[in-house]
């Protein structure tokens, strides 16, 4: 499990990150390869194909041509793949570095005015993850934020992540990363777990009042 806090208020830089094991996020796009900060990243397609043993084919992208695909390799050749993602995730990030990145975001640093609400929109309009950061805000609470769910290999979960911003009713906003990697816990346990972060952070913001 790693989690990472960060108020995300212009004059706030302190931050927080509680490390237990290690996982980082995906944040690769569709689409070609790319080369951020000097290291090549692959598109998610190519990514998931590889995490699943796979090597990418036009073809999977209809008829269900990837699950079945998939569903033909051997689990010895499923899990392989899914250790070689686990061990380098080509598509890693700190969560730290995403709660930092989301504090920024917030405060504008990082694209134009009209980006930024178009970017934070889009992450407050998001449906998924409703049993995990949403689900133990109180009310008055809001949250603007994006899931990510590794792929599955039996009862074992790549990744199971939350991260975003959740601001009080007061305006105070924290950004917030949560994500716990390689796990063969109960999907219900790592909702709950998600949101027993999310409720700490309500808990802390109160005690500010």
């Amino acid at each position: 499990l790693q989690i990472a806090l960060a108020r995300a208020e212009a004059d706030v830089a302190q931050s927080l990150a509680l490390d237990h094991r290690t996982h980082r996020a995906r944040a690769a796009d569709e689409g070609e390869q790319a080369v951020v900060g000097g290291v090549v990243r692959m598109g998610e397609r190519d990514l998931q194909s590889r995490t699943a043993g796979l090597t990418w084919q036009p073809s999977y992208a209809v008829n269900n041509g990837f699950l079945n695909a998939r569903s033909r390799l051997s689990p010895a050749v499923r899990a392989a793949a899914l250790d070689a993602y686990v061990a380098n995730p080509p598509d890693g990030a700190a969560p730290i570095a995403i709660a930092d990145s989301l504090a920024r975001l917030a405060r504008g640093e990082l694209l134009s005015e009209t980006s930024t609400r178009i970017l934070l929109d889009t992450m407050g309009a998001s449906v998924t993850g409703r049993a995990r950061l949403r689900a133990a805000l109180p009310p008055g609470w809001t949250i603007q934020h994006k899931t990510g769910t590794g792929q599955d290999l039996g009862a074992r979960n790549a990744g199971f992540n939350d991260v975003g911003l959740l601001t009080a009713p007061d305006g105070r906003r924290y950004a917030l990363a949560v994500m716990v990697g390689d796990t063969v816990r109960p999907i219900r346990e790592r909702q709950q777990l998600i949101q027993s972060v999310a409720a700490a952070v309500a808990s802390y913001a109160g005690t500010r009042n």
